[in-house]
């Protein structure tokens, strides 16, 4: 009995169809991530937390680099983490609590403008050469407090 090709062939091509189908499908699922990405503000707000993402991170490694070359000591290292984050995890719950009672753009842009400003004081030390570790502790706490405000904003 001579075996009949064409069953095979519309097999084939039916599987061919559910692929396609089914990778369309992925493909409108990963394009509706970022339906956001329409609105104008949105496209603002995104752009401006990944410039100031980039420079937190930027600043962060800058701060352990820099008390490690002034110190030598990892103690210190590890103070100007400590003293970076724990403010966040301290005060972080009450700071979004008061965060819903502001506006929270400004609040967004007043953070913004404080942890710019400790920037610009820690570049400042830098260039003049007065920065000690103590400054860099000091500046990190700051920051954390700041972000503690800033990030439930």
């Amino acid at each position: 009995m001579p075996i009949d090709p064409v069953p095979e062939i519309e097999a084939a091509e039916a599987d061919e169809q559910a692929s396609d189908a089914s990778k369309e499908s992925i493909w409108v699922g990963r394009l509706a991530a970022f339906r956001a990405l329409r609105h104008r503000n949105f496209r603002l707000f995104f752009a401006g937390q990944l410039v100031s993402l980039i420079g937190t991170w930027m600043q962060s490694v800058a701060q352990a680099w820099l008390v490690l070359k002034l110190t030598n000591s990892s103690m210190a290292l590890g103070l100007v983490a400590f003293a970076g984050y724990m403010p966040i995890v301290l005060a972080g719950l009450f700071a979004g609590v008061g965060g819903e009672h502001v506006v929270r753009r400004r609040l967004i842009i007043a953070a913004q403008m404080l942890l710019m400003l400790s920037a610009f004081v820690l570049s400042g030390l830098s260039w003049a050469g007065g920065v000690k570790g103590e400054h860099v502790i000091i500046l990190s706490a700051f920051n954390g407090r700041v972000s503690s405000f800033d990030i439930p904003g």
